[in-house]
């Protein structure tokens, strides 16, 4: 598991745009997301995406899984931080 710098963001303020891992042209990677703060989700493109929602105040500890056919390829973890 790698660990990722910590992201901090104040609500409501600017879209969430960032992207697990690199484009998957052959189209057989999945990706998932565990912790992430309400109104963020990610697509199955490795995408995230949305608005951090003013209900998201606090610490949330996101992981972030890229995994092909038959493991897992990439985990990141890290804190993110809704002031």
């Amino acid at each position: 598991m790698k660990t990722s710098p910590d992201r901090t963001d104040d609500p409501g303020v600017a879209p969430v745009t960032a992207r697990e891992g690199e484009p998957d042209p052959a189209g057989d990677l999945t990706y998932s997301a565990t912790g992430l703060p309400p109104g963020v989700r990610i697509g199955p493109d490795g995408a995230l995406s949305g608005a951090v929602s003013v209900r998201a105040l606090g610490t949330h500890t996101v992981t972030l899984t890229t995994a092909g056919p038959t493991r897992v390829l990439r985990q990141v973890t890290f804190d993110w931080i809704v002031l």
